[in-house]
């Protein structure tokens, strides 16, 4: 058997076993800051779910968009 077939079939037994395993020895501890809808700190405000965001967000977000994915394609050049 190939090195490559022993991996592909060991990984999901693996993760089969780690998902049993916490399963068997979780102990669910809940109180009610975690069983609530918010775990942040703030309040959540009624009525009002969503905020418009600044376009400095969206901004920020497509510049690093832009810059990751020139480096993305920099690497590759600057190696070889």
């Amino acid at each position: 058997m190939s090195a490559f077939a022993v991996i592909v079939l060991l990984i999901p037994v693996v993760g089969l076993v780690f998902l049993l395993a916490n399963a068997l020895l979780e102990t669910p501890m809940l109180d009610a800051n975690k069983s609530s809808t918010y775990e942040c700190g703030l309040t959540p405000l009624q009525g009002l779910t969503r905020l418009p965001l600044a376009i400095a967000f969206y901004l920020v977000g497509l510049l690093f968009l832009v810059f990751d994915l020139e480096l993305l394609l920099l690497i590759p050049l600057s190696v070889t």
